[in-house]
Parts: C-alpha cells; sequence; structure tokens
C-alpha cells in the first residue's frame, strides 16, 4: 500500500493546478487577441487597481496588432542572421540534459 499512497500524493498537485486552469479569468493580452478590447480594458483596470492603465493598454494593443503583423515567423526565424540565436537556444538546453 505504501507506494500506491505516494503515487496518488502524486497526483494532488496536478489535480489542484487543473482545476485552477478552469477557475482563472482570461488576461487582458489574451481578450485583445480575440477582438475583445473592453473587456481587456476593465480587466486591466481591475487587475492594477487604477484607473490610469491607458499607456499600458495602448502598449498591449500595438504589441499585439504587431504580433498579428508577422505572418509567418518559422519562415522569419529560420533566417540567416537568426541561426546562431536559434542554435544557441536549442544546443544549451540539449547539452545541460546529455550531461547530467
Amino acid at each position: 500500500w505504501n507506494w500506491r499512497i505516494s503515487v496518488g500524493m502524486a497526483g494532488v498537485p496536478a489535480l489542484v493546478l487543473t482545476i485552477g486552469c478552469f477557475l482563472l479569468s482570461d488576461s487582458p493580452a489574451g481578450m485583445i487577441e480575440r477582438g475583445l478590447f473592453e473587456e481587456a480594458k476593465a480587466m486591466l483596470k481591475k487587475i492594477r487597481a487604477t484607473e490610469e492603465i491607458d499607456a499600458e493598454y495602448q502598449d498591449m494593443v500595438d504589441s499585439t496588432l504587431a504580433a498579428s503583423a508577422v505572418t509567418n515567423p518559422w519562415k522569419t526565424i529560420s533566417k540567416r542572421r537568426y541561426v546562431p540565436q536559434l542554435v544557441i537556444a536549442v544546443c544549451m538546453p540539449a547539452f545541460q540534459q546529455l550531461s547530467g
């Protein structure tokens, strides 16, 4: 029975996180991505507990619009100028795992 209890207890954090995912509200950035601009502004006011969110809200809208303007991110990241960063970003974690 001892191993069954320890395995069962290991599932408790996963269960808590799964339930918590359904209880979380949407982020303002996610709302902006889906076109819910007024709801995003209201959520940002609620999160920040202030009415002075215009600059931050506009930054979020601008960055979302800029991100949606990128048509093919995989084509962009595979350009020659980004290859060194891409190689480092892939190889460093791989070597960390392989070296123990």
